[in-house]
């Protein structure tokens, strides 16, 4: 059983990935990861808005310090791929919400993030960036 979910909108340059409550970074971030970047290769869009909703996910600490170093440091990782534009992050914790600011960091090249509490609103997000290019 997927422990995660990886899509697509069909017609919207809009990728989006859900942790269901089981997931966890030590033992799912790799095939996650590839999963992502399959898709996100696939896309004919070349300026993508990533979804992911973390919603579901209730990590401590050191999940979120793994989870944020495989998807965000180092040149060649999910959250400095080409076609991402922006990274938007869907979650009610608050150690989450501190960790995502952090993306924006020297540390992890200033991705581009925001934080929302909704999938809707971080979907109505992506939408309203995607019909500014």
């Amino acid at each position: 059983m997927k422990t995660y979910s990886v899509e697509k909108l069909p017609g919207e340059p809009i990728v989006i990935s859900t942790a269901f409550p089981d997931w966890n970074a030590f033992d799912y971030m790799e095939p996650f990861m590839k999963d992502l970047i399959h898709l996100i290769d696939q896309a004919e869009e070349q300026d993508l808005y990533y979804v992911i909703n973390l919603a579901a996910w209730s990590p401590k600490l050191p999940e979120i310090v793994q989870a944020a170093n495989a998807a965000g440091r180092g040149g060649n990782t999910i959250l400095h791929h080409p076609k991402i534009r922006k990274l938007l992050i869907v979650t009610q914790m608050k150690l989450v919400e501190i960790a995502g600011h952090g993306l924006n960091s020297d540390l992890f090249g200033k991705l581009p993030v925001a934080i929302f509490t909704s999938l809707e609103d971080a979907i109505a997000e992506a939408r309203s960036l995607a019909a500014q290019r």
